[in-house]
């Protein structure tokens, strides 16, 4: 069972009710003030009302309820699969409407690891929020990773608070392995106080193979869409990528450079087919290229983007395929059809991250049905 509980530093003492201009007031000059008639009626409580008051705390504060600002919480699990701990904290901006969460630092077993990323999401039930990952690089004869890069999700504090943070964190160096998973419940862990948490990291043996490659997602893609209804022009414009994995090739050098597939669907048959200019990889990836497509207005409800994201050589028949995005107004995931509608039926310039998955199907008919 877990258990949070605020560390004694900062906990709230419970020490009876606070004094007030010097000394205590007595019980007899509470009792001759609360007999003396105001505006011809009298207040007085009986001993016997203010006795039940007092047995059930009524109009008593209870300090223990409420966190200070800045508390450090600890989690702890009790249970024999514990690997390592991490820090975090947990903040809201209510200007923004973001819940904020900033890797602190993290000590994992086993101490081979290189280099560690941590996959944060929000989850409510079976519905999970689109992944956020964080990679840090374990500084030489250091026994911690140490984290810097702050994860933002944009999400009304009343839906937040009825959902759970996930942290999974992923070996990837020297070899591709789950390290273990922590769970925060953010209705016992408010983030609107700006906490710290210490949480202990698990790994039971039924997750043991759970990693995001294995599930087909490699990281996030941000592009641009815009279409231009004067001149029925669609312009995708690629940005940037973060937390893809590559293969030891790209970073070694032997095969260094990545490009974009871009499919145009419709009706279940690919129309047209554009790739972007190969760009030597680094980490994050910055792109910042744009394909046009020339689209008549008449065939956007069945038509579908399907970007390929490949790491290789241009030239060679070789190549590697990272994972993909679809986009459309029945794209399998929520992303894909909120850029889509965005976009197209109301024709606004947006840009959102997108997952890189390889698991999604090829567009066929389902998808625009």
């Amino acid at each position: 069972m877990v258990k949070t509980e605020a560390t004694p530093l900062l906990s709230m003492q419970k020490d009876g009710v606070k004094r007030i201009g010097g000394r205590p007031t007595s019980t007899a000059e509470r009792d001759t003030r609360s007999d003396a008639p105001v505006g011809g009626h009298s207040f007085a409580t009986s001993p016997v009302r203010r006795q039940s008051c007092g047995i059930y705390n009524i109009g008593t504060i209870q300090p223990e309820l409420y966190l200070r600002r800045g508390s450090v919480l600890t989690q702890t699990s009790g249970s024999d699969y514990v690997v390592g701990l991490i820090r975090l904290r947990l903040s809201y901006d209510f200007g923004r409407s973001d819940f904020v969460v900033r890797l602190v630092e993290a000590n994992v077993e086993p101490a081979d690891v290189m280099r560690c990323r941590v996959v944060v999401s929000l989850q409510d039930g079976f519905e999970e929020t689109s992944s956020r990952n964080v990679e840090a690089v374990r500084p030489v004869g250091g026994a911690n990773f140490v984290f810097n890069q702050p994860v933002k999700f944009p999400i009304p504090i009343g839906e937040l608070v009825r959902r759970k943070l996930h942290l999974n964190l992923i070996s990837m160096e020297p070899k591709n392995q789950f390290l273990g998973a922590v769970e925060l419940d953010l209705l016992e862990n408010d983030p609107s106080a700006d906490i710290e948490v210490a949480a202990e990291i698990e790994r039971r043996p039924g997750r043991v193979s759970e990693t995001p490659v294995e599930h087909g997602y490699n990281g996030e893609l941000e592009l641009s869409l815009k279409y231009m209804i004067s001149i029925k022009r669609l312009v995708v414009s690629f940005l940037r990528t973060k937390g893809i994995a590559v293969s030891k090739e790209v970073l070694t050098g032997e095969r260094s450079e990545v490009w974009v597939k871009v499919k145009v669907w419709q009706d279940s048959k690919v129309v047209k087919k554009k790739k972007t200019q190969p760009v030597r990889y680094s980490s994050p990836l910055v792109l910042n290229q744009a394909l046009s497509f020339t689209l008549s207005d008449a065939h956007l409800e069945t038509t579908v983007l399907e970007l390929l994201v490949f790491e290789g050589h241009q030239w060679r028949l070789a190549s590697n395929l990272l994972g993909r995005v679809v986009i459309g107004q029945n794209a399998p995931i929520a992303s894909g059809q909120l850029h889509w509608n965005s976009a197209i039926l109301h024709g606004h310039e947006t840009t959102m991250w997108h997952p890189l998955m390889s698991w999604l199907q090829t567009p066929h008919r389902r998808y625009s049905q």
